[in-house]
């Protein structure tokens, strides 16, 4: 209990071509747009948020579905929530899935949602951009420098209705998430391990040298 999809993706671009990421949604039974949601299922993850947000969806786009990974301390309150809304036709709790599995769901996503105002950074969010996936984000702390507008739309935190919007206007518009998917892989790549790495050895060179 408390576990969240802490597994992590390679880092290497693994985005999918159209053609298998609609073989891979056909595998997983996915027959309209696939949202993503990747980590610790506790209260501050706000994924109450998302849920109440793909209930409105929904109203728009009947067929899409919201997949959920992970365990926590909100699952029990969350599934109640689903059958609150009636919508648990068109949510999925996959729980804790291996790698490899995580692997093929951030594949066959179309958007990949994150509603948390606790995040510095969000490794599950790096993950959705490494797969080529655009992001809807909350508008809190490191989101807001971690999801630039060239690879994803910010939502007002606890706000379900902006969240639906955001997730409307890019399940809608497949050219729209192609541009962001395509800037969210460059993006991604300024965070590799590589990177970090040659970035810090350049700090420490730059100290040496004063």
């Amino acid at each position: 209990p408390g576990r969240g999809q802490a597994n992590p993706v390679p880092f290497a671009a693994v985005r999918s071509t159209p053609e298998e990421k609609a073989a891979c949604k056909k595998e997983l039974g996915l027959p309209g747009g696939a949202v993503l949601v990747s980590g610790r299922l506790a209260p501050e993850k706000q994924v109450d948020v998302l849920l109440r947000a793909h209930a409105l969806l929904l109203k728009h786009l009947p067929a899409a579905t919201m997949l959920i990974t992970g365990h926590g301390s909100a699952e029990a309150s969350l599934k109640k929530i689903v059958d609150d809304l009636h919508i648990a036709a068109r949510v999925r709790f996959v729980g804790f899935v291996s790698p490899k599995e995580l692997a093929r769901l951030y594949r066959a996503a179309d958007v990949y949602a994150i509603m948390s105002t606790a995040e510095t950074q969000s490794l599950s969010l790096m993950q959705g951009f490494a797969s080529g996936v655009p992001a809807v984000s909350a508008r809190a702390r490191g989101l807001i420098d971690y999801t630039p507008p060239e690879c994803g739309l910010l939502a007002e935190p606890h706000d379900a209705k902006d969240a639906a919007d955001k997730l409307l206007c890019l399940l809608s518009d497949e050219a729209l998430r192609e541009r962001m998917g395509a800037a969210a892989l460059e993006f991604v790549g300024r965070f590799t391990p590589a990177k970090i790495a040659d970035g810090w050895e350049a700090i420490y060179r730059d100290v040496i040298a004063k």
